[in-house]
């Protein structure tokens, strides 16, 4: 932890002192106190480059499996992708998660996202492919973002799988997982399971 005045130019330092009140001194003078405001300002140091890569990571998964969707469904997948973080079952982080064997069909073992996904966390510089329009790119990058930090709330109801509805549209029959799971929402385009 540092101390505010590391950090912050003198003139904003003297607008942030806090004044703790008056204390009676022994000869019944009031004293003011003031004490410098201390704040932890390291979790507003920049990201760490770690949470970086995990962030593209995430980015790269909304965009393989959900770029077609709104921003619920695109912030859906990546609730899931983060829930399964927190499941001993899963690795412990997104990058990890994604490329898990078969879990993620836009990941699989030959495609170019896969790739992509490696390369990211071998500390390559990696774009969202095929995107000409820097609006979306730049709005799945703001959602991977939001759901790594926890600045969305899960609307999966903590799930860790989805499946597409256009599965049901293709005649294809549903994952074999989902006859032993509960469908506990439907958001976009995906059905989610518990």
């Amino acid at each position: 932890m540092r101390e505010l005045a590391d950090a912050i130019p003198l003139a904003t330092l003297l607008h942030a002192i806090v004044v703790v009140g008056i204390i009676g001194h022994a000869r019944s003078e009031p004293i003011q106190v003031t004490i410098p405001l201390t704040l932890n300002l390291d979790q507003y140091d920049t990201i760490p480059p770690d949470d970086h890569i995990q962030i593209g990571c995430l980015a790269l998964a909304i965009y393989g499996e959900g770029r077609g969707e709104g921003v619920d469904g695109m912030r859906s997948i990546a609730h899931v992708i983060m829930n399964r973080t927190l499941n001993p079952r899963y690795a412990s982080t997104p990058c990890e998660v994604i490329l898990e064997p078969y879990q993620f069909e836009s990941v699989g073992a030959d495609t170019s996202l896969r790739v992509d996904v490696v390369n990211l966390m071998n500390g390559y510089h990696v774009s969202i492919p095929h995107i000409p329009d820097l609006v979306t790119k730049d709005l799945i990058y703001d959602v991977a973002d939001a759901v790594y930090t926890y600045k969305i709330m899960d609307d999966t109801y903590m799930t860790s799988f989805w499946a597409p509805k256009a599965q049901k549209k293709l005649n294809r029959p549903p994952p074999k997982w989902s006859y032993v799971m509960q469908e506990v929402a439907t958001i976009d385009e995906h059905i989610f399971y518990k």
